[in-house]
């Protein structure tokens, strides 16, 4: 509605960019989905109840480019008579370059998943890297007060339903920080009461013992949350760690001119940053000392365990990509695991990475879902809808 009938160009401009992102995590969750007559069931759309689903390499990543660079082109609109977001503007409170740097580097990602490396390296070109999402004061996320009318949708359901009681930490998350001496351990979760951190393997929870306990999202048993789990925690949409990561791996993957390790180390001190400061917005005290040394230790971890494996620096980068999305975004970090993983070169699913197989796994083998069922409403109600997937199928982009 913003953007066909709004009637205000900055407001379409950041409708557009919104949308794109929207249609960009379905595209990548489910593969081929609804695009060009999607959300056209208004008379005056057409009455499309049955839209056809898109080719997502052909068709959507092409669209969802196209979408940005209007989107983008309209933020600059010139005229002062134009409405421009303000405090109604939950994500960027009416910053239009912040919202320019939003758009910019979702294209760095559709580009860098697409592998269009000549469009990356002329977009990153042209701006240089203050054109992008690189300091986390320019996070898309939207953001809550905490209050009844506006806190955490994932806070809510945790603390209103027995979901809560099934956040714990996995295993192959728990492991990985702890066998690498990653700092960051005691801000995305909690310890357990002896103040070792545990995790829980996937699927077996039934045979763990009734007292067992273990390590939990930052903030999940407190009353009044944590750096992770809180009234006020923001709804990540795309993150500065996220992007340093990305122009990381266009560095190494030769295309830009830029030190690898130099963005591969930023990604990773953004990070950091960001969960010191979320703990001190909040008054949560995770090192249990009345201090907040993260920013200062997660060098020593960089220039240590966390250093960058220069002869192999895509599997470093995704590795601390992972690491960086946990509990903070966690779709874009399945994606990623998906996108940076293959037989040739394992990280996260492939025989000889770091995923364990769940104890009870219905696939079989060394298997992993890789690619969401499309909803049963689709295959009921939409006449145009594929063959349902199984879940080894997989998105374009995952080689």
């Amino acid at each position: 509605y913003i953007i066909n009938k709004g009637g205000e160009p900055i407001y379409a401009g950041v409708a557009k960019i919104l949308s794109a992102y929207n249609f960009q995590v379905c595209a990548d969750m489910f593969g081929d989905i609804p695009f060009l007559n999607a959300l056209k069931g208004d008379l005056n759309d057409g009455f499309v109840t049955a839209p056809t689903y898109d080719n997502a390499k052909d068709v959507v990543y092409p669209g969802l480019e196209a979408m940005v660079i209007e989107g983008l082109h309209l933020l600059d609109s010139n005229n002062a008579s134009l409405a421009v977001p303000g405090d109604n503007d939950l994500i960027y409170g009416g910053n239009l370059d912040n919202w320019k740097k939003f758009g910019n580097s979702l294209l760095l990602k559709l580009y860098l998943r697409a592998g269009e490396s000549a469009k990356f390296t002329a977009l990153f070109d042209e701006l240089g890297p203050d054109g992008f999402i690189t300091t986390f004061d320019a996070n898309a996320r939207i953001a809550y007060d905490g209050g009844t009318k506006s806190s955490n949708p994932f806070w809510n359901d945790a603390k209103s339903t027995s979901l809560g009681n099934y956040l714990v930490g996995s295993k192959t998350t728990i492991d990985f920080l702890n066998n690498t001496s990653d700092p960051r351990v005691d801000y995305f979760f909690d310890p357990t009461p002896s103040g070792a951190h545990i995790g829980l393997k996937q699927g077996d929870v039934e045979n763990s013992s009734s007292t067992a306990v273990y390590s939990r999202p930052s903030g999940a048993k407190a009353t009044g949350g944590g750096i992770i789990f809180n009234p006020a925690a923001p709804v990540i949409l795309m993150s500065s760690w996220e992007v340093n990561f990305i122009i990381a791996e266009a560095a190494a993957r030769n295309w830009i001119d830029e030190d690898v390790a130099d963005y591969y180390s930023a990604g990773i001190q953004e990070n950091a940053a960001y969960l010191q400061s979320e703990a001190q917005r909040f008054s949560y005290d995770p090192e249990g000392t009345g201090n907040y040394t993260l920013t200062t230790s997660i060098g020593d971890f960089i220039a240590g365990s966390g250093a960058l494996d220069a002869g192999n620096p895509i599997k470093s980068i995704a590795l601390q990509k992972w690491v960086s999305m946990n509990c903070l975004q966690p779709i874009e970090g399945w994606i990623e695991t998906r996108r940076l993983d293959n037989a040739s070169a394992p990280v996260f699913g492939s025989p000889g990475g770091i995923f364990q197989v769940p104890t009870n796994n219905v696939l079989g083998g060394v298997l992993f879902p890789s690619i969401f069922y499309y909803p049963a409403s689709e295959q009921d109600l939409n006449s145009n809808a594929p063959a349902q997937h199984i879940l080894t199928d997989k998105v374009f982009w995952d080689n």
